[in-house]
């Protein structure tokens, strides 16, 4: 009842004044409402003026550390994002456009795949040319797995060349894979679920693969048996492939 009597000890005066007066205070009312509501819209557009010209600075909102990894391969890079944890659990970014473009990676992705493999199920080596070259970001999301990247761009001084990296839902790193890479990882855990976001679409017309266990390549995987799809088990070796299937670097 307190709050009844509050209530109306504000309204009741209102309506004790004469009609016309009421009419006056709700057209100040209107008018004010108005005004606010343009002073408003005149303040946003003119700093927004001001910050396209460069007039005001756009205030800098920093990002969260990120660490970079150099691998062995230039331009491909392991990630360490900047995590959040407490007795709730954690939180980190795993993909931001301006705290990735500072540290010159990619800024647009246009897929995203999801994959689940069983403990020694191999997937790759895989790349696409020579229409829809991909970038790969990839992340663990369960379990423990061994990626790898192989450099095949033909003109590159590490033509032939790979990286391998122990990615894990535990160490929370990621694996930039550039265009002209082919990608490939063994599932080291029960089961493993891996995130990879592509900078291209799946393409069948330019899909490729490269032997798994090829000598020339020398990848010391971690498990002595592995299972294969029929596709990569069939893949060629590097030297049987001819040279245009080959990716280049960009210029």
């Amino acid at each position: 009842m307190a709050a009844w009597r509050r209530v109306w000890s504000r309204v009741i005066p209102f309506f004790a004044f004469p009609p016309e007066a009421r009419r006056i205070i709700y057209t100040a009312n209107a008018i004010e409402s108005v005004h606010a509501r343009l002073r408003k819209i005149i303040k946003s557009r003119v700093h927004r003026a001001f910050h396209e010209e460069g007039i005001i600075a756009r205030p800098s909102h920093p990002t969260p550390p990120l660490k970079i990894l150099q691998t062995r391969l230039p331009g491909c890079v392991a990630i360490e994002p900047d995590v959040h944890a407490d007795a709730r659990g954690f939180f980190f970014e795993a993909w931001n456009a301006a705290r990735f473009a500072a540290h010159g990676l990619p800024t647009q992705f246009v897929q995203h795949n999801v994959s689940r493999s069983r403990r020694g199920v191999l997937r790759g080596l895989h790349y696409q040319w020579p229409e829809h070259p991909q970038g790969k970001l990839v992340t663990v999301l369960e379990g423990e797995v061994y990626d790898v990247a192989v450099d095949l761009r033909r003109d590159s001084p590490t033509f032939g060349q790979h990286a391998a990296v122990i990615l894990s839902a535990e160490n929370r790193r990621q694996l930039w894979i550039p265009e002209g890479f082919a990608h490939g990882f063994l599932a080291l855990s029960e089961t493993a679920l891996v995130s990879y976001m592509c900078t291209a679409p799946y393409d069948r017309a330019s899909e490729n693969a490269l032997r798994w266990d090829d000598p020339q390549l020398a990848i010391d995987w971690p498990l002595a048996e592995v299972r294969l799809s029929d596709k990569d088990a069939a893949a060629p070796f590097l030297d049987a492939i001819p040279r245009e299937r080959l990716p280049r670097c960009r210029p």
